[in-house]
């Protein structure tokens, strides 16, 4: 089974391949770990188990008598001799000539222990064979007695209850096993929680980096947490956002300067058309130097929210914001033939932000409702707990379509329509951005228009 390519969509996260390397690295370890330890202790298990058998064979070498008028007698050692009872079953012995006669053995009936030929090396070699369900291993070695050549067989049967070593092999896998499972499952849930929070800081800077916008270029990311790897990328994107700061700057302050040079010359060409003889063509062009003085107007409302520093937040009434809003506006409604009205209970309703740009706001929903209500029908603002505006018109609604990109700048649905510049609401989104807030717009069943004005 192939490792998956670290280029692969999952690996993205630095993390998860952090992650993925130490869980090939630690199911390696455990797998081979257990094995060498094995081959290892299987190693020094047959190396003792023929030391001890080559110990015993030239222990029956030197018990070996062939005096006795009875033959070849094996004389060992009662203490050992004990080892060597049939019925324990635990060791044998064979004596055997060159032609492979069984001469002397520890069993009845007499047989040779291994079945293996006899080979022409006087090394002492190590064997194995069944007896039945028991497995022999041993040793078999020659031997020159008074002038004689015997071969000396010894074995011990590997499935006594005695014999460990087998035993603790067994044992051995088995528990090494679970034991290195185990073992990787906590090395595992420790490399996460050490992997998350070497990487806690890159983390943190990510999600501040989220926040970074044309709106909130005072955010910078700190250098210092974060590993020193990852340092000059952050750096980098700080140096990145100085650059943008730098330009959006640059654009407000084009926007200021160029509408507060406009107005005066606005003003001068007002005059002029208000004295023209032509009535007709003065009311035209009256017109449309009044669309020219409001779109001046709304740059520099723009370009003062775009480079608004935020005092300290103080408590503001909605309802007295909106009280106000609609006093000052009132004559202008009345003059169109239109209604407005505050639809509350006049209980105060209070949130934190600047209470000038809060009214901002609802003067310039206000405005833009009035543009799109006939005569005769009413622009309503009503108040919703804990902290809403909402300003219902009653025109043509909003297509769905529109609605995304009803708040971008310079944006209008009529693009022939050219007494609106489409700053309005860009220029509520950005109040309601800096508090924190937001603003929505639905097509109620009834008809018309509503937007929400929703504050944190």
């Amino acid at each position: 089974m192939s490792a998956p390519a670290l280029t692969s969509p999952i690996f993205g996260s630095i993390t998860l391949r952090i992650l993925w390397l130490h869980v090939i690295t630690a199911v390696v370890g455990a797998i081979m770990m257990p094995l060498a330890l094995y081959v290892l202790l299987s190693t020094e298990s047959e190396q003792i188990h023929h030391a001890a058998m080559a110990d015993k064979a030239a222990r029956i070498v030197k018990a070996i008598s062939l005096k006795d008028p009875r033959g070849i007698v094996v004389a060992v050692e009662p203490e050992e001799a004990i080892l060597y009872l049939q019925a324990y079953d635990r060791l044998a012995y064979a004596v055997r000539d060159e032609g492979g006669a069984v001469l002397a053995s520890s069993r009845t009936p007499m047989t040779p222990i291994f079945p293996q030929p006899f080979g022409a090396s006087d090394e002492v070699r190590d064997y194995q064979t069944r007896a039945g369900a028991a497995l022999l291993s041993g040793v078999r070695r020659p031997a020159e007695i008074d002038g004689r050549r015997l071969w000396v067989e010894v074995a011990e049967n590997m499935s006594h209850r005695d014999v460990l070593i087998d035993d603790v092999l067994v044992d051995f896998i088995r528990w090494i096993v679970w034991t290195s499972l185990v073992f990787f499952g906590i090395i595992l849930v420790v490399d996460v929680a050490v992997v998350r929070r070497a990487f806690r800081p890159v983390l943190q800077a990510s999600a501040l980096a989220k926040q970074i916008a044309p709106g909130r270029t005072d955010i910078r990311l700190d250098p210092g947490g974060v590993p020193r790897e990852v340092a000059p990328l952050v750096v980098a994107v700080n140096e990145a956002i100085d650059r943008l700061e730098a330009g959006l700057r640059a654009q407000r302050d084009f926007a200021a300067d160029a509408a507060h040079e406009l107005r005066t010359p606005l003003a001068i060409l007002r005059a002029r058309v208000d004295t023209l003889p032509d009535k007709q063509a003065s009311a035209l062009l009256s017109a449309d130097v009044a669309a020219m003085s409001r779109t001046v107007q709304q740059l520099l409302e723009l370009a003062e929210v775009e480079a608004y520093a935020a005092a300290p937040f103080v408590d503001v009434d909605l309802h007295e914001v909106c009280a106000e809003v609609v006093e000052f506006i009132a004559p202008l409604a009345i003059s169109q033939g239109r209604d407005i009205s505050l639809n509350d209970d006049g209980r105060k309703m209070m949130v934190r932000g600047d209470p000038g740009m809060v009214a901002r706001a609802v003067r310039n929903l206000v405005e833009n409702a009035m543009k799109h209500t006939p005569a005769g029908q009413p622009v309503q603002i009503a108040l919703e707990p804990p902290g809403a505006i909402i300003v219902r018109d009653a025109g043509e609604g909003i297509r769905p379509q529109d609605a995304e990109h009803l708040f971008q700048r310079f944006w209008r649905r009529d693009r022939q329509e050219t007494r609106n510049a489409g700053l309005g609401l860009a220029i509520v989104k950005r109040i309601m951005e800096l508090h924190g807030g937001q603003v929505t717009v639905r097509s109620p069943p009834e008809g018309g228009a509503e937007f929400r004005l929703t504050f944190s």
